[in-house]
């Protein structure tokens, strides 16, 4: 199998796992400066009771995901049904559509930015 993959030596994440680098990718900020880089923030793990979950990730003010900034400018953005970013979703964020839904409404078209996520990593 490795014989068979890529290998990229120039490549790097803000973190080993997948909730704290969508956060970081969809505000721009480094997870530690917004406390997001702890994994599954917004839950209690019963194998793990030391850990000061859960909590929201502490956006400052002035911090918007960059599909705001698109959507503020007159461009069409959707995010598929999964919004794990460790913080609550903005109404600014996108439409939650379905690649399905969009298809169906015609509106594929005009999409210029779509956020996907999966639902397995």
């Amino acid at each position: 199998m490795a014989a068979e993959g890529c290998r990229y030596e120039r490549a790097f994440a803000v973190a080993g796992v997948c909730a704290p680098s969508r956060s970081a990718i969809i505000n721009g900020m480094y997870p530690t400066f917004i406390a997001a880089h702890h994994m599954r923030t917004t839950h209690r793990n019963a194998a793990t009771p030391e850990l000061p979950t859960p909590y929201e990730v502490c956006r400052p003010h002035y911090v918007k995901c960059f599909t705001e900034y698109l959507r503020a400018a007159g461009y069409y953005c959707c995010n598929n049904f999964k919004t794990d970013y460790q913080f609550t979703a903005p109404h600014g964020l996108g439409r939650l559509q379905s690649a399905g839904a969009l298809a169906e409404s015609g509106t594929w078209a005009t999409v210029f930015c779509r956020v996907q996520l999966h639902t397995d990593t």
